[in-house]
């Protein structure tokens, strides 16, 4: 049986041994028991700390060396995840979308973002598809964007954006679209974005643009 609310991790840089995630008074490995949830639906590495999200609440992971190695805090409660890839970080605050709503972390405290568009995308998503949601940065243009799939829909064929840069809590700036990708990473070896489309009944085709 599997604890989905359990987290191990190994010794120090041996990640690879086979008894490297069994606790011992001589290593650095050790385990946590989250408290708040059912199930832990997705982790990101953070400027500060690794960021531990379950279907419920939003907890800090943070390196404190021997003997713990690691502290657990939770920061966050009833703004779970919607999915795996559904949260970003950008300059040390971390915005994801939700079940019912969009949020963010600022390092202090969590926040529920307001957001002008948020019926039109919770009424309209396939909840069934909830795992094909992914958060995206565009850098350029100071965006996070999620990607989604709407009713009827088991492929992503929706997104909806924040503008991170330009908004503020009294003027929000949002933005929804038909854009679809699938995958996306953000500029850095290329110049721009990179993002990729899936369409039924065509073949894949390299270099993809």
């Amino acid at each position: 049986t599997q604890d989905d609310m359990f987290i191990r991790f190994s010794d120090q840089e041996s990640i690879d041994e086979t008894d490297s995630y069994t606790v011992r008074a001589e290593n650095t490995a050790g385990t946590q028991r989250l408290a708040d949830g059912s199930k832990i639906m997705g982790a990101i590495k953070g400027r500060d700390a690794i960021y531990v999200w379950t279907d419920t609440a939003l907890f800090l992971m943070q390196f404190v060396g021997q003997p713990f190695t690691f502290s657990f805090q939770q920061v966050g409660t009833n703004c779970g995840i919607s999915s795996q890839h559904a949260p970003v970080e950008i300059d040390g605050v971390a915005y994801w979308m939700g079940p019912n709503g969009f949020f963010k972390y600022t390092g202090g405290r969590v926040y529920s973002m307001p957001c002008l568009v948020e019926d039109y995308v919770f009424e309209d998503i396939n909840v069934n598809a909830n795992q094909q949601i992914h958060g995206a940065v565009n850098n350029l243009f100071g965006e996070v964007t999620w990607f989604y799939c709407g009713q009827g829909s088991d492929e992503v064929n929706r997104s909806v954006s924040y503008n991170y840069i330009e908004s503020s809590d009294s003027d929000p700036i949002w933005t929804t679209s038909s854009l679809a990708r699938t995958t996306w990473t953000p500029e850095g070896v290329y110049g721009k974005p990179y993002a990729t489309q899936y369409v039924t009944n065509i073949a894949a085709t390299s270099p993809i643009i």
